[in-house]
């Protein structure tokens, strides 16, 4: 299998203008013309032709809208699929599906948690699993639906290199095993920093310029969008706070060093981490190590969760160390890239008030004037379906499947 390029220096302007505009309507969904020109500095002419030609190949959907009020309605564009897909996400520990209709509605969702999958024969026979329960539920077949867009927690890291810190089986090469066991065209598409974009479509409108999102997940990273778009970097990895080296004789990461934030942070590497201190000294602890070790990194966060509500010493012991890193890494996202707003996600601080304040208050001592800055700091609102909704919209745009860097050169291939 060869994906196609995406590689911006192989983008006449034209292709890029459009790419823009795509990647800022993906990000808010809806937008005005006024509000592109405003965030993009495109002149409204080449927005008006772009959009005019994202239309017609039925990517993009005008619509007008009536305020009540005198004067003229107002117009406003957003991205749609040209018809039903299920869309597809594996993250280290879960494996999400849901449908979409051309409108980006979700018809329906389906999710299971996942211990440990070796092979990508595995991963498509647990998406098999799941698309049976989903078409059962929804009523939807797989004949009406257009291909599977198949998400994976991975990036390109160019020369079309597939890589994964949280998958090992996940490479480019995963596309024709799951289309046989599917029985659908299957797309590979890693989107960037889907749920910073999902995010950044829950804040509250007037949309800040810049905004900061820190994931702890199954890996870690802090991935910002700024006046609309995805802060990408060179080589599409910027925001991969997860890889930077904190001790350098700390435990391997997935991404094969030793000692990065993720290697001690991640749902996965507190999981193995409780567990192993379940199995030195129980003393303290009213968590079982036996039912921990047959639990998915999700489950195991929430029994650590609520163990740690009712003074549970192990999980105290491990949590406070990892308070401190990851305010570290909130103090180091707020120093390097100032943003005006900071949301934190992900399975190991969702609906976990008391960890995100002792992270707020700890970052003090590591941002620049912290004791003068006024910055907004806030759990995250979006939910895994706005996640699935974004890589869905992704998706309709052949030129945003994550293909190759955009420095790579399109020559080694």
């Amino acid at each position: 299998m060869r994906p196609p390029t995406s590689s911006s220096d192989s983008l006449s302007f034209s292709k890029l203008s459009e790419r823009v505009i795509f990647e800022f309507l993906v990000s808010r969904m809806r937008a005005t013309l006024s509000q592109m020109a405003d965030h993009l500095d495109i002149p409204t002419s080449t927005l008006s032709r772009v959009l005019s030609e994202l239309e017609d190949r039925q990517m993009v959907a005008r619509r007008t809208e009536r305020s009540g009020r005198r004067g003229r309605p107002e117009v406003t564009f957003q991205v749609r699929i040209p018809s039903r897909k299920v869309v597809c996400q594996f993250d280290g520990s879960q494996v999400t599906a849901a449908i979409f209709d051309h409108e980006l509605r979700c018809i329906g969702q389906q999710g299971e948690g996942l211990i440990r999958i070796d092979s990508p024969e595995d991963a498509a026979r647990q998406v098999d699993k799941l698309l049976r329960i989903l078409t059962e539920k929804t009523g939807v077949s797989r004949t009406d639906m257009s291909s599977l867009a198949l998400s994976l927690n991975a990036v390109w890291t160019g020369r079309n290199t597939f890589s994964s810190s949280v998958l090992p089986w996940a490479d480019q090469t995963v596309t024709p095993i799951f289309d046989k066991a599917l029985g659908l065209p299957v797309e590979l598409v890693v989107p960037f920093a889907p749920r910073a974009m999902a995010e950044y479509q829950a804040l509250s409108v007037p949309f800040p310029d810049s905004m900061a999102h820190l994931l702890v997940d199954d890996g870690v990273s802090a991935h910002c969008i700024v006046r609309g778009r995805p802060l990408r970097g060179s080589s599409s990895l910027a925001g991969e706070l997860g890889h930077v080296t904190i001790t350098p004789d700390g435990p391997t990461c997935g991404c094969g060093r030793r000692g990065c934030l993720e290697a001690w942070c991640s749902g996965p590497a507190l999981s193995r981490q409780l567990i192993e201190q379940l199995r030195r000294d129980r003393a303290g602890s009213s968590l079982e190590v036996e039912q921990l070790e047959e639990s998915s990194p999700r489950r195991v966060i929430q029994r650590a969760w609520e163990a740690w509500q009712q003074g549970d010493e192990v999980v105290k012991n491990l949590m406070e160390p990892t308070f401190n890193r990851l305010a570290w890494a909130l103090g180091a996202i707020i120093n390097f890239m100032d943003p005006q707003q900071v949301t934190i996600g992900g399975y190991v601080l969702v609906n976990k008030p008391a960890w995100v304040e002792r992270i707020r208050e700890l970052s003090t001592q590591y941002i620049l004037r912290g004791d003068k800055r006024s910055i907004l700091i806030e759990p995250g609102r979006a939910t895994r379906e706005d996640e699935l909704r974004v890589i869905a919209a992704w998706s309709a745009y052949p030129q945003m499947l994550e293909t190759r860097a955009p420095n790579a050169n399109p020559a080694a291939d």
